[in-house]
């Protein structure tokens, strides 16, 4: 079996830099949470940062649509938290 068939096989499409992958026509959904300041650990420093970033990568190069992203900074809701439990 070739290796890019292999590859294919594990959902991992392999092109160019840059490239727009093509996919399912589906809308695609993001939950990011980036947290620097805890109660209990040292405050991180690029968490929301990095969040922040990711976010604007999904946007801007993957067409993921603002109205479908939810971006959390320093702060999680009590239910999300419960949920995680």
């Amino acid at each position: 079996m070739s290796s890019q068939k292999e590859e294919k096989d594990k959902g991992i499409v392999t092109g160019k830099v840059g490239e727009a992958a093509a996919g399912p026509g589906g809308k695609n959904y993001l939950l990011v949470i980036g947290i620097d300041k805890y109660r209990h650990c040292p405050k991180l420093h690029n968490c929301v940062k990095d969040a922040g970033d990711f976010v604007g990568l999904l946007i801007n190069q993957y067409q993921f649509d603002q109205d479908h992203v939810i971006a959390l900074r320093n702060r999680m809701p009590p239910a999300l938290i419960s949920c995680l439990i």
